[in-house]
């Protein structure tokens, strides 16, 4: 089975401006969700999909396969899917298997990402989505009101 990671990093962050290559603990943030997917035993290639070049020319030092994306696929109101997609058309030997790391993520445990992998294979599962709990209070607007979700 071949599996491939596929991790989006676009440049044009409005929050924090170059979030992806800001100093994270001595690194630039994306080097650690890189470095993890590396580490994978599971994990066969690692793709970095971005339109920036100082994202993919950091991603190409480290030793992962760049794809350049297009600008319309990586504005903010381009999807993560659509950026997965792109990518995939842009890998001649298509995987099995896809994971999709964020970089905003960094906080992984060593095998969080080769349990996950395995436990979608031990449930015979299609897909797997990793989350946190939160217990931050939510607000949604309706109308001219606030209400908690």
């Amino acid at each position: 089975m071949r599996i491939v990671a596929i991790i989006p990093a676009r440049g044009g962050s409005k929050g924090i401006p170059n979030k992806n290559v800001k100093n994270f603990d001595g690194k630039p943030l994306m080097t650690w969700t890189i470095e993890q997917a590396l580490n994978s035993k599971l994990i066969q290639e690692t793709y970095i999909t971005s339109d920036s070049y100082q994202i993919l020319s950091i991603a190409n030092d480290i030793g992962v396969r760049t794809i350049l994306r297009p600008k319309e696929l990586s504005n903010d109101r381009a999807s993560s899917e659509s950026a997965i997609l792109h990518a995939l058309g842009s890998i001649k030997n298509q995987p099995d298997l896809i994971v999709f790391l964020q970089v905003t993520s960094p906080l992984r445990k060593k095998d969080d990402i080769d349990c996950a992998i395995q436990k979608l294979f031990d449930d015979k599962a299609d897909s797997l989505l990793s989350l946190c709990r939160s217990k931050e209070f939510i607000w949604e607007k309706s109308d001219k009101r606030y209400t908690p979700i």
